[in-house]
């Protein structure tokens, strides 16, 4: 489950995608805990953002 969080670098990532990505964290993660850090993950990836996909 933790690659999912390089979703926001693929070339052809878009917010559809990302948002099943989300309800996918939300749904296979143990605890809460580790929801939130892969989902801070996700944004810092988000904000990295090589494509100007604009996806935060």
């Amino acid at each position: 489950m933790f690659w999912l969080v390089f979703a926001p670098l693929a070339r052809d990532a878009t917010a559809v995608a990302l948002r099943e990505v989300v309800a996918e964290i939300h749904a296979r993660a143990s605890t809460g805990e580790e929801r939130v850090e892969l989902y801070a993950a996700l944004l810092v990836m988000a904000a990295i953002d090589p494509w100007g996909h604009n996806l935060q």
